[in-house]
């Protein structure tokens, strides 16, 4: 059985192998770029600071075939810890096991940990919006929300000359 642990940086390479796949499979994510370093900068912050991030993955048989990505931060308005995915992603052949839902109890338990009071998922990828929903109800979770996007078509990408 597979099974749900901490990232490491061993496996920062497979897991960015992971982020390409997902990336191309999901139709609102594939046309924006994907940069690798500022997805090293975030596994780096989850190993760093591991109560702003984590990064879980789901290995069987020394291959990474899941993950999810996390972080915490004080609501707005006030000083309540929430937590919110990034990402969940299981490998197109290992859906339908039970790593999801294995890696979403383990995200759980972290953000419990760490004295989260607002627990979130959330589906952005426009992938299995149905069945996910399904899943995250299975784990417990309620809907409580919808995210509607509207493009920019004069938007722009932030170039390494704005962060300066």
């Amino acid at each position: 059985m597979s099974k749900v642990r901490l990232c490491t940086s061993e496996d920062f390479g497979p897991m960015l192998e992971l982020a390409h796949l997902m990336h191309q499979e999901s139709p609102v994510y594939r046309d924006l770029p994907l940069e690798r370093d500022k997805l090293l900068d975030l596994a780096h912050t989850s190993l760093s600071f591991p109560d702003l991030a984590t990064l879980l993955v789901v290995a069987s048989n020394g291959q990474i075939t899941g993950m999810l990505g996390a972080v915490a931060a004080t609501e707005y308005f006030g000083p309540a810890i929430t937590t919110c995915d990034l990402f969940l992603y299981v490998h197109p052949e290992q859906r339908g096991s039970s790593a999801a839902l294995r890696l979403i109890k383990t995200y759980q338990k972290w953000a419990e940990d760490i004295g989260a009071i607002r627990i979130n998922l959330g589906i952005t990828t426009g992938l299995f919006l149905n069945e996910t929903g399904r899943l995250y109800e299975a784990a417990g979770f309620k809907h409580s929300g919808h995210l509607y996007t509207r493009i920019n078509p004069n938007g722009h990408l932030k170039t390494q000359s704005q962060h300066s």
